[in-house]
């Protein structure tokens, strides 16, 4: 598995920039900016939670190579009082009850698009990191100390780094404007963090065409 992930990011970064600027070979996109915005759903799952989905939103911008890209993400998911924990001596049972509100990622990946098409799909490797909003602990602590500690403890339980697969497919509506739908894939945290397991992700967005991202560039259309 290891091999084939290596030879797929290879592929990807030849995709993107690899082989002389020859504008017969170029895409309608090739060396541009785009900026976008995308909402949907994210799943997740934590030490007491069984899997859960919850909406959200977020922001990207997308540079453009001559068949691929690089696309940096952030996205803000919204739950309500979610819950997990994390090993501890001290606490009840050995366990300490945290709670967050939200998910905060980010995200950089590397985007190939295989075909030159109106309609075509897009494929996608990253790295990022993911880690929960407004964490906090619950119970009673004998000193201020203990419970600034234990909130402390939680916040870092709660951040994780990950690698992620993106699977999705574009509709170009103009020039300028597109329409995509994709799934993202993340990998599992390390043992005792807050969130288990891969987290998944199902989102629609558009993306708007700022420009050329390289100086003289033209592209050969469609």
């Amino acid at each position: 598995m290891r091999v084939s992930i290596g030879a797929l990011g290879v592929a990807l970064a030849t995709l993107i920039g690899a082989g002389p600027l020859q504008a017969q070979n170029l895409r309608q996109d090739s060396y541009k900016w785009y900026i976008g915005a995308q909402a949907g759903g994210l799943w997740f799952e934590t030490q007491t939670q069984s899997s859960t989905g919850i909406p959200s939103f977020g922001l990207h911008a997308l540079v453009m190579g001559k068949r691929g890209g690089l696309m940096l993400a952030v996205d803000e998911a919204f739950g309500s009082e979610e819950n997990s924990a994390y090993g501890d001596s001290n606490a009840p049972n050995g366990a300490q009850p945290v709670k967050f509100d939200r998910l905060r990622k980010y995200s950089g990946t590397l985007m190939a698009f295989p075909l030159r098409s109106r309609l075509e799909p897009f494929i996608g490797l990253g790295l990022g990191i993911l880690h929960t909003v407004n964490t906090s602990v619950d119970g009673f602590f004998t000193t201020p100390e203990d419970a600034a500690a234990a909130t402390e403890e939680a916040k870092n339980r709660g951040s994780t780094g990950f690698a992620s697969l993106i699977l999705g497919g574009q509709y170009r509506v103009s020039p300028r404007f597109v329409l995509f739908g994709q799934y993202q894939i993340t990998t599992s945290p390390a043992s005792g963090k807050l969130l288990i397991g891969p987290t998944h992700g199902a989102v629609l967005g558009i993306r708007l065409g700022l420009g050329d991202a390289r100086e003289g560039v033209k592209g050969g259309g469609y």
